[in-house]
């Protein structure tokens, strides 16, 4: 769907249709034809309207994206059911909106979760409490219960990715009509299934990146500007630098990560992994501590706890570690290695 005025982000929106604004400085239908393509999608229909010539511009570049692109009109903006119909799609399909990057493979995810023909459908959540512009939904035993829930408990809110299956497709002329009024949205047949008693699943992804305001699009193209990143955030940065053999760049949103939560293994573990490469042996001995404290049968924290002992000129005291990672998966020759090097 790529259809909006996106009046939130007005004036951008006046000159330029929000599919096309950068984050990370790509066009954001560019981001997620891609991620389309790598879930396996081979066809995609894009919804257009508001300066739509611009959006067509960048779908229309056949050597650019791995899939098919279709583009369909929507004469006028009267919202997300609206735009649905007007793409005239058969049923299962995926429907996402085109202002929303998603943490790569989560859209692979969220399709491998689902049988599409075994359920009326599915909506994506996520977890962003710091956005509190997000549509918070009501979920229960893993289904929803309410798509539009601003009372509902926790923190969970829908994410612009759903699966349509038949049941909520049958349902989108009744909510482009009367008693119903503009703008028509595709929540509405959702929930007209799950108050007909079908089971909706949730289906939990990881944080967004969405374009909402124009905070939003400076947040997303100057990483030194953000001043709120989520520590998930943060960890997945680290990762990414650390994946791009930039350990020194990595520990600097690592350490951030660890302030927020220090005990978190997941990013001691990564934040010990950048302080090894970096020859920084004594800090990196400190964080595999901690994640053998926070989980002592974890066998990697044992063999790189290890790697930072013998660095250090301990090797007895690393032999210890190499034997009780080896003893936890005795099928590691890398362990096992360690252990008969130092025996």
């Amino acid at each position: 769907m790529a259809a909006g005025e996106g009046v939130r982000l007005r004036p951008l929106t006046e000159r330029w249709p929000k599919p096309v604004l950068p984050i990370d400085g790509r066009p954001v239908i560019a981001t997620l034809l891609r991620e389309l393509a790598a879930a396996g999608i081979e066809r995609a229909i894009v919804v257009v309207g508001h300066l739509a010539d611009q959006v067509e511009a960048i779908v229309r570049d056949e050597l650019a994206f791995p899939l098919e692109v279709r583009v369909a009109e929507q004469p006028e903006r009267l919202g997300s059911a609206d735009a649905v119909l007007h793409a005239d799609c058969s049923p299962p399909f995926l429907l996402t909106a085109a202002d929303t990057v998603y943490h790569p493979g989560d859209v692979g995810r969220f399709l491998a979760a689902l049988d599409p023909r075994a359920v009326p459908g599915a909506i994506a959540v996520r977890r962003q409490p710091e956005r509190p512009d997000h549509t918070r939904v009501r979920v229960q035993d893993g289904s929803v219960v309410r798509v539009r829930d601003p009372a509902a408990p926790g923190d969970l809110t829908a994410a612009p990715l759903m699966l349509v299956g038949a049941p909520v497709a049958r349902e989108l002329p009744a909510v482009t009509a009367p008693p119903f009024h503009p703008p028509y949205e595709v929540a509405d047949a959702f929930q007209r299934v799950i108050d007909a008693g079908g089971e909706v699943p949730a289906i939990e992804i990881a944080p967004t990146r969405d374009l909402t305001n124009p905070y939003d699009l400076v947040r997303e193209n100057f990483p030194y500007l953000r001043g709120s990143e989520s520590t998930y955030t943060l960890f997945q940065q680290g990762k990414a630098r650390l994946s791009d053999g930039m350990a020194a760049q990595a520990t600097v949103a690592l350490e951030k990560a660890k302030r927020r939560e220090p005990s978190k293994a997941s990013i001691r573990e990564a934040l010990g992994i950048a302080y090894f490469r970096l020859r920084r042996w004594s800090e990196a001995e400190v964080e595999f501590r901690k994640v053998l404290e926070l989980a002592p049968t974890d066998d990697y924290a044992h063999y790189a706890l290890g790697r930072c002992l013998e660095k250090q000129g301990r090797a007895t005291e690393a032999n210890g570690h190499y034997k009780l990672a080896n003893s936890l998966r005795p099928g590691s020759r890398r362990y096992s290695s360690r252990v008969r090097d130092l025996g």
